[in-house]
């Protein structure tokens, strides 16, 4: 069975080759934050044991027992976030840490008990993929290359540490809320984007850890031509979200409206952002179903 140390240089492989980045022993060091000799050791015991193998270049990949290795572990990882926010009412910023410590010590069995608990998520709380439980997703998009002028809804976050988690909270940004690129600073200046009613600035090396379901330009044809209206978004502060429960509740009921793409409900800010289609449904009845389920907007 592997050490811990061996299933979080696992983890890494499996997140680094998920982004596309061609994985050698020194940025693992780096994205581990250990040393080139602890790295050495690492992919010495995986290769040992049949889980990675170093190829041309040294470039390090994960056998097929390796795939299967790190798929469970990741598995385990996310359905504990979900654990810690969804039941536990944890913030979404924290779950990462506390789930790294619970990943290690889930059984298989524990792991199907949990799923069944959760009612088998698709998705982290950050919105990564569930390996096993999800459907392969639409091509996403990262913030950092979008045009100016274009839209899109946040559909994962590429990072998952609080800090980093915490400055993206400031701005309104998780998934499901939807961000339009308005300009783009010279010489790799920040991002001017809109995100809900509000206005704020990214910057580009921030950007690029946000991967959006890109929409067509909001300036484009969905609103244009025959004055067809598009997506719109709002936030509404509601001061009676205490609970991981007033959270599926609210976004059971608002994403049951028809025209209603996406809800995201923060339970530490009090705050519900909702990406609609302003031809079907209205403010004035999103504030409605709110306010029938007992959390009227403030």
């Amino acid at each position: 069975m592997p050490t811990p140390a061996v299933e979080e240089c696992l983890e890494s492989i499996y997140k680094l080759q998920a982004r596309g980045v061609r994985v050698i022993g020194a940025r693992l060091a780096e994205d581990l934050g250990v040393s080139a000799p602890t790295i050495t050791e690492l992919l010495r015991r995986l290769c040992r044991q049949g889980l990675a193998e170093i190829g041309p270049e040294r470039q390090v990949g994960l056998t097929d027992a390796g795939l299967r290795e790190a798929e469970s572990l990741i598995r385990r990882h996310r359905l504990s976030e979900r654990l810690l926010t969804d039941i536990l009412g944890m913030s979404w910023t924290q779950a990462h840490d506390e789930a790294c410590r619970l990943e290690h010590a889930i059984s298989p069995e524990v792991e199907k008990k949990l799923a069944a608990a959760l009612s088998y998520p698709t998705t982290c709380p950050h919105g990564n993929p569930i390996p096993g439980l999800s459907a392969a997703g639409a091509d996403l998009t990262r913030l950092s290359d979008l045009r100016e002028g274009d839209a899109g809804v946040v559909s994962c976050i590429d990072a998952e540490d609080e800090e980093f988690l915490e400055y993206l909270q400031g701005l309104g940004l998780f998934p499901g809320a939807r961000v339009e690129l308005i300009s783009r600073a010279p010489f790799e200046g920040p991002l001017e984007l809109r995100v809900g009613e509000t206005v704020g600035y990214i910057g580009r090396a921030a950007a690029e850890r946000l991967l959006l379901e890109e929409e067509s330009s909001v300036a484009g044809a969905g609103r244009s031509g025959g004055g067809e209206e598009g997506m719109a978004a709002s936030t509404y502060n509601v001061p009676a979200v205490s609970c991981a429960h007033c959270k599926r509740v609210i976004e059971e009921a608002l994403g049951s409206l028809e025209g209603v793409t996406s809800v995201h409900v923060d339970v530490d800010t009090k705050q519900v952002e909702v990406v609609f289609d302003d031809v079907r449904v209205t403010e004035d009845v999103l504030k409605e179903r709110l306010a029938e389920e007992g959390y009227p907007a403030a």
